[in-house]
């Protein structure tokens, strides 16, 4: 027997393992990212994220009362009555407040009292120039008139305060009063244009 005709031995079988074979892994071209949940659009460039432009909180809505102009005439003209009216009431109750403290305390200052008096005469003349305003259908009737006897008794301590037991007061009051009115009247109504 010749050394050629020996045959190579052969190579021992592999031992397969037995269970189930392992999934192979994908490679790096298989692969895709998966988007995120929550995505915010990027920003512009150059610039900040704007802000929303609903902050939330309402606007106040326009007052849904309509001005009447009875007879023709005109809101400022109304208001001007109105404060005219109110002066007047304020004049009377001053006057008929000093004959109260006369009577009450004698000649001189009437203290405590007289502060008192002045509040009250104020809230009732507002609420006499009021009246007209409301029954007339005008624009915040009660605001344009509390807001004119407050300016009215500003201008009266600054300038004519101690001139007030004048006899001249009787016409001076009822006009600037009235002036007043007309102011009060021009800023609620801008204020009510603004918020409309």
């Amino acid at each position: 027997m010749t050394p050629n005709d020996q045959t190579p031995p052969r190579p021992a079988p592999r031992k397969v393992r037995k269970g189930k074979a392992k999934p192979a892994k994908p490679t790096k071209a298989a692969r895709t990212r998966r988007p995120s949940r929550t995505t915010s659009p990027s920003p512009p460039e150059g610039g900040r994220r704007r802000a929303p432009a609903t902050t939330g909180i309402p606007r106040p809505k326009p007052l849904a009362v309509t001005p009447t102009r009875p007879f023709g005439l005109s809101e400022v003209f109304i208001a001007g009555a109105s404060g005219a009216l109110a002066g007047l009431t304020a004049a009377g109750l001053y006057y008929l407040a000093g004959l109260g403290c006369s009577w009450l305390r004698g000649p001189g200052g009437c203290g405590g009292i007289g502060l008192l008096s002045t509040i009250v005469l104020l809230l009732a003349s507002g609420f006499v120039g009021a009246a007209p305003l409301w029954l007339l259908r005008q624009r915040d009737p009660f605001a344009t008139s509390y807001l004119g006897i407050g300016l009215m008794a500003v201008v009266v301590m600054l300038t004519v305060m101690r001139q007030l037991d004048s006899v001249w007061m009787i016409a001076i009051i009822p006009t600037l009063t009235a002036v007043c009115y007309m102011v009060s009247w021009w800023l609620t109504s801008i204020i009510v244009r603004e918020s409309s």
